[in-house]
């Protein structure tokens, strides 16, 4: 079985996938499962309550009742930063709309709180903490995930993590604890963590590091260089070769932070908060942070650049841009213009059309670079994108 939390119509009886299930996620319900359904326009658009009280083995018969096919465990954040919750939905879900049949089987809920063998969620203090509590998540995987034994130190902000199984795969989320308390299942998170139940246990190796998992104000390059280097300690790969003297002394606007924003498949991204409303993504594969992360360490990347200013010194902001992203020229693509512009023509483009804006940098990724900021005179935002000529 590639995913646990998934069964499918001849991997066995659905009773015993019910009750395994169930056993690790939802734990003893003494007031059973409630069952939403009959989906259908316009009586009963979100379905209604089909069936109360069930025990495991009441749902499996109201299920295999309905013929259904395919069933999939999903979890969800609590309410509380140590607690979760679960449903058993169809595998298959469409929204049929108001001209198809109803929908007899929407999801199934349990009516305690879910207090399974697996926590879906948990407090964390220190990487020992998140180690420990992904090792006990072993159960939901194809493979066992061992603790892997991080450090024991405190963070300096304290964390509250989560295990979302969705259709298509995992989610691990990461909020700070203050975030989650106060907002609940509504904070805003922290860090997330895409995979699957396949590899998950070598994508949460990607975890096991302060600056992994923590937000860290950086004031200069050389800040900026000293957490990029943390990152490589923890995923074990090569350093970035530091700035020298006077580009690590280069301020970073104002208010910044660095981040972890999200690891997808294998692949960080990495965000880097400025004052304003311009954030800069960069991502690429772990194994090669020193290759892709490295423009970051250019003080020219972090700049922007008035779009009203003369197009020779926009020219020779985009060839500095150029240089420190792809080490060479770079052709750029703007929306509604049929060809490439080398970096003289699109100044002259943007002197001409863009009257408005701070043009900066916003994202790095795949070989390109995309510049945010512009603004047509309409009004309306440009996303500008580079690639390195060839």
């Amino acid at each position: 079985m590639e995913d646990p939390l998934v069964w499918r119509a001849g991997d066995g009886p659905a009773g015993e996938w019910l009750e395994r299930v169930l056993d690790l996620l939802a734990g003893p319900q003494p007031d059973g499962y409630l069952v939403r359904g009959d989906i259908r326009w316009p009586d009963h658009p979100y379905g209604r309550w089909t069936h109360r009280g069930l025990d495991v083995s009441g749902l499996a018969e109201v299920l295999a009742a309905e013929g259904v096919d395919g069933l999939c465990a999903l979890t969800h954040d609590g309410d509380a930063p140590d607690t979760g919750r679960v449903a058993i939905e169809p595998l298959v879900w469409q929204d049929r709309g108001p001209q198809a049949d109803p929908v007899p089987f929407a999801e199934a809920t349990p009516l305690g709180t879910s207090a399974g063998r697996v926590r879906l969620s948990a407090e964390v203090r220190s990487l020992a903490d998140l180690g420990a509590w992904l090792g006990q998540l072993s159960p939901l995987l194809t493979d066992a995930l061992p603790d892997p034994g991080w450090s024991a130190a405190p963070l300096d902000v304290p964390l509250a993590a989560a295990f979302l199984h969705r259709r298509d795969g995992i989610l691990v989320s990461v909020h700070s604890l203050e975030s989650r308390q106060r907002q609940g299942a509504g904070a805003g998170r922290q860090m997330l963590l895409r995979s699957d139940a396949t590899r998950l246990p070598g994508h949460a190796r990607l975890l096991g590091g302060d600056a992994v998992v923590q937000t860290r104000p950086v004031r200069t390059v050389a800040d900026l260089a000293s957490w990029l280097n943390g990152l490589a300690e923890a995923w074990q790969v090569r350093p970035l070769m530091r700035p020298g003297a006077w580009a690590g002394a280069a301020p970073l606007p104002p208010l910044s932070r660095a981040q972890v924003w999200s690891i997808e498949d294998g692949a960080p991204v990495l965000m880097v908060h400025r004052k304003g409303p311009r954030t800069m993504m960069v991502r690429g594969p772990a194994a090669e942070l020193a290759r892709w992360a490295a423009p970051l360490l250019e003080p020219v990347v972090h700049e922007d650049v008035p779009v009203s200013a003369h197009r020779l010194r926009l020219a020779r902001w985009l060839r500095q841009i150029e240089g420190a992203v792809f080490r060479g020229p770079a052709a750029w693509t703007v929306p509604h213009v049929a060809a490439p512009l080398e970096s003289a023509e699109l100044a002259a483009w943007l002197h001409t059309h863009c009257p408005d804006g701070r043009m900066g940098v916003g994202g790095i990724a795949d070989g390109t670079a995309e510049l945010l900021g512009a603004h047509t005179s309409r009004g309306a935002g440009l996303t500008i994108t580079g690639r390195r000529v060839a």
